[in-house]
This record gives C-alpha cells, structure tokens and sequence, in this order.
C-alpha cells in the first residue's frame, strides 16, 4: 500500500510540477511579446 501512496504522490508533484513549468513558460511568453 505505501508503494501505491508513493507513486500516488509523485504522479501529483509531476503534474503540479508540469503546471508550474507551463505558466511560468507562459508568463515568459507574455513578456517576450511585450518587447517584441
């Protein structure tokens, strides 16, 4: 059972981790175009 837990948790660091990244990407998108 704690093996399951485990991977239960870090499946949900990843996508925590992925939505982190995919904002920040975007965020810097955002800046890129203002410059441009």
């Amino acid at each position: 059972m704690s093996v399951i837990n485990d991977e239960s948790l870090s499946l949900k660091l990843l996508v925590i981790l992925s939505r982190a990244v995919q904002s920040t990407l975007n965020v810097l998108k955002g800046y890129k175009n203002l410059w441009t």
